[in-house]
């Protein structure tokens, strides 16, 4: 069960990333609610900054994950918790995206 929930956690990271990707694309850093992630990106740029703090993560997970990994009620809590957060974010980040698209295509259709 732990290696299911862990390899959920890092394809909800990977779409955190690209989820994260449209929003800041299409509208600018500032949409980024997360303040040490729009430091980032101000600091070292979108990619680069995406890739540290998604490193950092993947580190986190396997520093927290190994010791863990007798006990596996709690590893199998942890992990569920980490997936329920990266879900409601990932969630919010495509609505997010849609909200902003609808709002440009809305815009470029009222200049027609």
């Amino acid at each position: 069960m732990q290696w299911v929930l862990l390899i959920l956690l890092c394809l909800l990271n990977g779409l955190d990333a690209h989820s994260t990707w449209l929003v800041v694309s299409r509208s600018s850093i500032q949409a980024e609610k997360n303040p040490l992630a729009r430091w980032m990106f101000r600091r070292f740029g979108f990619l680069p900054g995406i890739l540290i703090l998604k490193g950092f993560v993947g580190i986190v997970l396997l520093l927290m994950y190994f010791p863990l990994k007798l006990a596996t009620r709690e590893i199998i809590m942890v992990l569920s918790i980490g997936c329920g957060i990266y879900s409601v974010v990932v969630l919010n980040n495509y609505r997010i995206y849609r909200k902003i698209s609808r709002r440009r295509h809305n815009n470029v259709q009222g200049e027609e």
